[in-house]
């Protein structure tokens, strides 16, 4: 979990922050912006396709916060919620977060909910490591507007976003 959620926090930074070259040891490569991210994503979701799930659903949202949310016009960045779970998307993939719950690695869940707090305002939660409860992530929603929200991601390394949503409609 953990490293997939550094994976997107890295694709947000190499959108925003950088071109299309890279270091590969001792050479620089020019590629495409999308087909670097292609790659990330691709290795992702192969990593995603190998393990044992089960099919659970974790999440029970308040109302304020169900459909789609976006950082940007373009809707690159962006979250959803259903009435059951908690999406998150990057460019054209979405990843179900009741998916990684959902995730089992030697016979035991991986991942679990943890604190969900739901008010008329607010929507907290934190995902933790069963394996290593050190390992934990804490997802915080503030409601500005019924159009408008304020996204706070942390992670207990110390990384950190915070950032203003939009309501896709």
């Amino acid at each position: 979990m953990k490293a997939l959620k550094l994976v997107f926090l890295g694709m947000s930074l190499v959108l925003f922050s950088c071109g299309g070259e890279y270091f590969d040891g001792d050479d620089i490569v020019t590629e495409s912006l999308e087909d670097f991210i292609s790659d990330i994503v691709n290795d992702v979701e192969d990593a995603l396709n190998s393990g044992t799930y089960d099919n659970k659903t974790y999440f029970n949202p308040p109302e304020w916060i169900i459909g789609n949310w976006y950082y940007d016009q373009d809707r690159i960045l962006g979250f959803g919620f259903t009435e059951s779970n908690f999406y998150e998307y990057f460019f054209t993939i979405t990843f179900s977060n009741n998916k990684y719950l959902n995730y089992i690695e030697n016979g035991e869940k991986k991942y679990s909910l943890d604190e969900e707090t739901a008010t008329d305002s607010t929507y907290y939660f934190e995902i933790i490591n069963n394996f290593d409860f050190d390992d934990f992530c804490t997802y915080v929603f503030q409601k500005i507007s019924n159009d408008s929200l304020n996204y706070t991601y942390s992670h207990n390394d110390g990384t950190h976003s915070n950032r203003k949503y939009y309501r896709f409609k």
